[in-house]
């Protein structure tokens, strides 16, 4: 998967209020705490829809992630309102999906994959190839 397929699959698990949480990486229905990668889960936070979108099968070291999840990751972090110098990729999206809320996630996927989808268009123009870029509705 490409970092922007991983996250227009990551933007579509958690497209609305209430398939997203937050201060764990994925809930049951019932908002019981459970893996992102569990079958069961209905609702997860941005990190954990990442790696659930991307096949990960356990919650991953940062040097074990695929080179895919870590640019998806560094991509969707430039969205997100500044850091502390101190926070690195990984760190910062769990923060700011813990601290700033729904709508700060929300259009951070949106710009993100808006950008990339630009990116990638502007990308199959010049090599003659055509593409019609999926970007999701802003809620």
């Amino acid at each position: 998967m490409t970092p922007l397929e991983i996250l227009r699959g990551a933007y579509q698990l958690i497209g609305s209020r209430e398939t997203w949480t937050q201060r764990t990486t994925a809930r049951r229905a019932n908002g019981e705490n459970i893996a992102f990668y569990a079958p069961e889960a209905a609702s997860w936070c941005a990190l954990g829809a990442i790696f659930r979108t991307a096949g990960i099968g356990a919650i991953p070291r940062l040097r074990d992630l695929p080179a895919e999840v870590k640019e998806a990751v560094a991509e969707l972090t430039q969205a997100l309102p500044p850091a502390s110098q101190a926070a690195i990729a990984l760190g910062h999206v769990t923060m700011a999906n813990d601290h700033y809320g729904y709508e700060v996630i929300d259009r951070a996927f949106y710009e993100t994959i808006k950008r990339l989808s630009e990116q990638e268009e502007i990308g199959a123009e010049s090599s003659g190839r055509r593409s019609v870029p999926a970007v999701p509705a802003l809620t």
